[in-house]
């Protein structure tokens, strides 16, 4: 139990400061490039809200302080043993709140439109599946045969259905992500 009347700044969330948040939103923009240079879409035809690229980095950051005070250990020594979140579990959770937040939109109604008729999606969804997929086959414990089915046109049209239309939890995007990559 925590002792309420010693709490300090030091042991309560203190978020990331501005330039941080800058470069972490900076590097989901560059994802977001990467997806758009497999797809007819471009930077110039895409929206992007800050503010919820912003919270997204947020989250993503209070997430991973959450996951250090609650699966950091004391060893039989005393010595505390610092446990941080994967690089593979600040994906998943990038996933989910970009399905969550949806951040990011086609600037034109109707391309906007020709969009989901042709992916039955909308564009944080095709993001969110291209981060998923991309990080299980980057996975060094993926083959050659599991990449293929990763990659295939049925699991990414099957993925994009589940994040349209679907309820997933944070933790489930997490299981989903690091147990397909064969991670912690």
């Amino acid at each position: 139990m925590i002792n309420r009347n010693n709490i300090t700044k030091d042991t309560i969330y203190n978020p990331i400061n501005s330039a941080v948040a800058t470069d972490e939103m900076n590097k989901v923009i560059r994802l977001l490039q990467g997806f758009l240079e497999l797809s007819k879409l471009s930077m110039e035809d895409i929206r992007i809200n800050d503010a919820l690229v912003l919270k997204s980095v947020i989250r993503i950051d209070q997430r991973s302080d959450y996951f250090t005070y609650f699966h950091s250990e004391i060893d039989k020594d005393g010595k505390v043993i610092v446990d941080e979140m994967s690089q593979y579990k600040q994906i998943a959770l990038l996933c989910f709140w970009i399905i969550k937040y949806k951040p990011f939109s086609i600037k034109d109604d109707l391309k906007e439109l020709d969009y989901y008729s042709q992916n039955k999606c909308m564009v944080n969804e095709s993001f969110a599946a291209y981060l998923f997929i991309t990080y299980i086959c980057n996975s060094k414990m993926v083959n050659r045969k599991q990449e293929k089915y990763y990659m295939s046109r049925d699991y990414l049209k099957d993925l994009c259905y589940k994040f349209m239309h679907h309820d997933i939890s944070k933790e489930s995007m997490i299981f989903a992500l690091c147990t397909s990559a064969c991670c912690k």
